[in-house]
């Protein structure tokens, strides 16, 4: 048995969580994207709020603006801040989203992206959200797992896959993943226009519960230090 979720930012508007179908029982919303926490997502709080009232799963995502393995750190802090005062209400993973649009920033600003560059920027933000407790995804599709992941990526981490078939049929799926986002067109009552849906055959509720039952190491705690540079303009929306 899977379960059905979707996921879902600013750009989805205002949604009525209460009009949502049963069917879906998790949701992953994006809380921001770059180095600083004012890049906060513009929807994420009253997301978060109503998705937690209305009995979701809840995962979030962070979109990765980088040029360096410390801008991606960055990154990872800029996220907990984000998150702490919502931790209570994330039962699902937190996720790193990286795909084209971090490689046209890289470009932009006269870094060349390569395999070894973005792995490292993964695993340093992953590591980073790790030491502070959560269980961390990495969000990507096909073409930029080919060329920009190393193998032990997807070894050391749960992937959300991005393969759009339009048609729900998990044999559909052309790689092992933790979590697949089937479509970027689906209709569900209480959104207005089109969501993206996902579906995965992990019960990450059961297994992030366990682990927290688990936890022995100390918690790095979030950094106090805000960050007022680097902001940037997003281009893939």
């Amino acid at each position: 048995m899977g379960y059905h979720g979707i996921d879902v930012s600013e750009y989805q508007g205002v949604i009525d969580w209460a009009s949502i179908q049963k069917e879906f029982t998790f949701a992953m919303l994006r809380a921001g994207y770059g180095v600083t926490e004012k890049q906060i997502d513009k929807k994420f709080e009253l997301n978060i709020d109503a998705a937690f009232r209305n009995g979701f799963n809840i995962g979030c995502y962070w979109f990765l603006y980088a040029l360096t393995v410390e801008d991606a750190i960055k990154n990872a802090e800029a996220f907990l801040k984000v998150l702490e005062p919502h931790r209570k209400k994330i039962t699902f993973p937190v996720v790193l989203d990286v795909e084209g649009d971090t490689v046209r920033y890289m470009k932009m600003q006269g870094v060349e992206p390569s395999k070894y560059l973005i792995s490292e920027m993964i695993k340093a933000f992953c590591d980073r959200m790790e030491k502070a407790g959560f269980y961390v995804m990495v969000y990507s599709d096909n073409s930029f797992i080919n060329t920009y992941f190393k193998n032990e990526i997807l070894e050391k981490y749960d992937l959300w896959f991005a393969y759009w078939v339009n048609v729900f049929n998990p044999s559909y799926c052309t790689r092992h993943c933790g979590m697949w986002q089937h479509t970027n067109n689906g209709n569900v009552e209480g959104i207005e226009g089109r969501v993206d849906l996902d579906y995965t055959e992990k019960d990450y509720f059961k297994i992030i519960s366990e682990l927290e039952k688990k936890k022995e190491e100390v918690i790095v705690p979030v950094s106090s230090v805000l960050i007022e540079s680097g902001t940037v303009t997003e281009t893939f929306m």
